[in-house]
């Protein structure tokens, strides 16, 4: 990893998402510059020596140049996200990457499903979009994405935009645990907003089943979400293993978990 310094630029800004959740634009040195960032892969925010925590960035090279975009969720006595939140334009913010969490290819499996919660959207935005790009990438996408109500559906704008425009690659579906706002009551309502939780009547209903021949499920959520669905996460170098309720209902190597 190579440390490097980006800063909000005072032309750039920062974007309020929801009331916790902000989008950040930070500066690379030129207008020509790219973070060098492969699909998937995420970068390493530094605070100090033992303070770092890792973010996806929802930009791609291929489209924007001299600046990336981070997605960050305030929580409480969040060291890295509280400084963030706390920062100004021409603040400067260190970073160390970009680090690749999986290897994508086109055409890699023939159907992928990605379960999401909060910002662990992040990384299946960049997939999808990377996909979506490529002609040539006839992978069928589909995205259950978690959140605790309607106005907390991150980055809602785009992914509706990328279904509209791409219908026969990719299908998204939202569930919500407050019904307010909602316009559908069941899972299975392609771009509709559903009420309820990842739970394993959700799995049954939008995720191919196990063993289903050239399919894998993408899972990226907060811990509670990830402890539910996968199991504690693998100690520090270990292979991934799977646990919670995926492996109870037959999941194995298909599962990717991005903890």
């Amino acid at each position: 990893m190579i440390p490097r310094s980006h800063h909000l630029d005072a032309d750039l800004e920062v974007e309020q998402l929801t009331r916790d959740t902000s989008r950040f634009r930070f500066a690379l040195p030129t207008s020509e510059h790219v973070l060098g960032l492969r699909t998937a892969s995420h970068i390493v925010a530094v605070n100090n020596a033992s303070n770092f925590r890792a973010y996806t960035p929802i930009t791609l090279d291929r489209f924007e140049r001299g600046f990336f975009d981070l997605v960050v969720k305030l929580y409480p006595g969040g060291t890295i996200s509280g400084a963030m939140h706390k920062m100004k334009l021409g603040d400067k913010m260190d970073f160390r990457g970009p680090i690749t969490t999986m290897e994508y290819a086109p055409n890699l499996v023939a159907r992928l499903t990605m379960v999401a919660g909060g910002t662990g959207i992040t990384p299946m935005y960049q997939i999808i979009r990377t996909v979506l790009a490529d002609p040539s990438d006839k992978t069928q996408m589909k995205l259950l994405y978690a959140s605790r109500s309607v106005g907390e559906i991150l980055l809602r704008r785009e992914l509706d935009q990328l279904s509209a425009a791409h219908p026969e690659q990719l299908q998204v579906q939202y569930l919500v645990e407050d019904g307010g706002g909602a316009d559908s009551n069941s899972v299975g309502d392609p771009g509709g907003v559903a009420v309820g939780m990842v739970d394993a009547s959700a799995v049954q209903k939008f995720v191919p089943p196990p063993k289903t021949q050239g399919a894998a499920v993408l899972v990226c959520g907060p811990p509670g979400m990830m402890q539910y669905l996968c199991g504690p996460p693998p100690p520090r170098d270990s292979p991934p293993k799977l646990g919670g309720l995926l492996k109870k209902m037959g999941y194995g190597r298909q599962v990717l978990r991005f903890d």
